[in-house]
């Protein structure tokens, strides 16, 4: 019985979790947010490891968090030209023109400017429908 529950909480040992970021992007090749700069610290240092499409991005993570990032190749490039084609054959499910707005709120505050920006582009271009995709931590 003693030998049992040795197994398992051994067992318990081995099971780990890793907190990875792959092919993260700041947007940007310099990081210019100082009011950030605590938020993002905070948040990178929990990450076991990173990796960042660009070569700029590595020094980026090394400045906030000290951690030290691997640069890779951005994941659209992983795919095959017979990839994408396949992907953009497919049928959209939104009809007429419409505004795509996508908003990377954590990095900057967009608000009120985007959206006046989208209803006077979708006016200008007399679209149905704006759609936005809201990205934030």
């Amino acid at each position: 019985m003693q030998m049992i529950i040795v197994f398992f909480y051994s067992i318990s040992l081995l099971m780990i979790s890793l907190k990875v970021a792959y092919a993260a992007s700041y947007g940007t090749s310099e990081f210019l947010s100082p009011q950030y700069t605590e938020v993002y610290s905070k948040y990178l240092k929990r990450y076991d490891a990173i990796s960042t499409r660009e070569s700029t991005g590595v020094k980026i993570t090394s400045d906030l968090s000290g951690k030290k990032a691997v640069h890779c190749c951005d994941p659209t490039f992983l795919l095959t030209k017979g990839d994408w084609m396949e992907f953009a054959a497919v049928e959209n499910p939104i009809k007429g023109k419409y505004v795509l707005v996508y908003i990377q709120a954590y990095a900057i505050n967009p608000y009120p400017y985007a959206d006046q920006l989208a209803k006077r582009v979708k006016k200008l271009i007399g679209a149905e429908h704006v759609i936005v995709l809201n990205s934030e931590i």
